[in-house]
């Protein structure tokens, strides 16, 4: 009956319908979600004020009381974050990325204490930021990508469960460069290397890195040769097979040393550190150039009180200064 009744009463008559309550709350829920996503995006888009000193461009956050809580910190990691990266759409634009270094800089931050909760990791510091922000302001055509916890856990995962027992930064720093140059190509900086020159369009045509030691080594003379690299410094091409190697032996290394001696594992420089990557590139069938130290190095571990961007800044053979902060004179 009721039915029927509904049937023969006319339009006009029917009283308008009335979404429920969780119809309408849903729907508020998406429109505060496009509004935040948008407002997001924004963000993003914002520039942080650039201020340039003695050849050295910085994004101005040592001028202001530097917190690892700072909003401007988070909002910069966001911006160049791997996470955040469409990896197939970079890669669009470098169709001979197999052939030569693209033009992208990889620079890691990882927290070794935040693994399993990637998402926790400590907010990159401000003087790490303004060395990311001055070689962007150098490239401003290039990628430049951060790696940290969350990107590299959504990019390598199966890197991600060794990685989870590595308590020391730079054996974990050394595992996720490799794996990164393998897969992607471009090249990879330590954190406190200050760039002062952009890099030169020649050296993209080849594999490269740094001699160390001796710190006269001159590529040009057949008799000099490089005893110790840095890996503080490394380009490649993408798929590069030597950088591979690299990545592949110190991964199966550093799982070696872990299941001997669990977390609690030592750092040791020959299972992913300079003395491996130095045993590939100086073999006679490597595909890598051998760059001089004064280059990227121009003064050394040593002598670390000369390390400054200011004693350089005329000199235009130095590309960048290494101002050795993680170093533990270890060569």
């Amino acid at each position: 009956m009721a039915i029927t009744k509904a049937n023969n009463s006319s339009s006009s008559s029917r009283r308008p319908h009335r979404p429920g309550r969780s119809y309408l709350a849903l729907k508020l829920v998406a429109i505060i979600g496009i509004i935040c996503y948008n407002c997001r995006n924004l963000l993003m888009a914002l520039p942080l004020p650039i201020t340039t000193t003695n050849d050295i461009t910085t994004t101005g956050l040592e001028q202001q009381a530097s917190s690892p809580e700072d909003p401007q910190n988070s909002l910069r990691d966001l911006m160049y974050d791997a996470s955040n990266k469409q990896m197939d759409k970079i890669f669009a634009r470098y169709p001979d990325a197999h052939a030569r270094v693209p033009n992208i800089i990889h620079l890691t931050w990882v927290d070794t204490e935040s693994w399993e909760e990637p998402a926790q990791q400590r907010p990159v510091p401000s003087d790490v930021l303004e060395v990311i922000n001055a070689w962007q302001k150098l490239h401003p055509e290039w990628e430049v990508i951060l790696w940290t916890n969350t990107s590299t856990l959504l990019h390598f995962p199966e890197l991600y469960v060794t990685l989870r027992s590595i308590k020391v930064g730079s054996w974990a720093s050394n595992l996720i460069r490799y794996h990164v140059l393998a897969k992607y190509g471009g090249t990879y900086f330590d954190t406190d290397i200050i760039p002062l020159r952009p890099i030169p369009s020649s050296l993209m045509e080849a594999a490269f890195t740094v001699c160390e030691r001796p710190r006269d080594f001159d590529p040009t003379n057949p008799d000099s040769k490089c005893l110790s690299t840095c890996n503080a410094v490394i380009g490649t091409p993408r798929g590069n097979q030597d950088i591979q190697v690299v990545a592949d032996t110190a991964l199966q290394n550093s799982i070696v040393r872990l299941k001997k001696y669990g977390t609690k594992a030592r750092y040791n420089l020959n299972v992913s550190g300079p003395p491996l990557l130095t045993q590939m590139v100086i073999a006679e069938e490597s595909s890598f150039a051998i760059l001089p130290s004064h280059m990227f190095y121009p003064c050394d571990w040593s002598e670390k009180e000369t390390c400054t961007a200011q004693n350089f800044a005329n000199d235009t053979n130095v590309i960048t200064v290494h101002l050795w902060k993680n170093s533990r004179g270890l060569s």
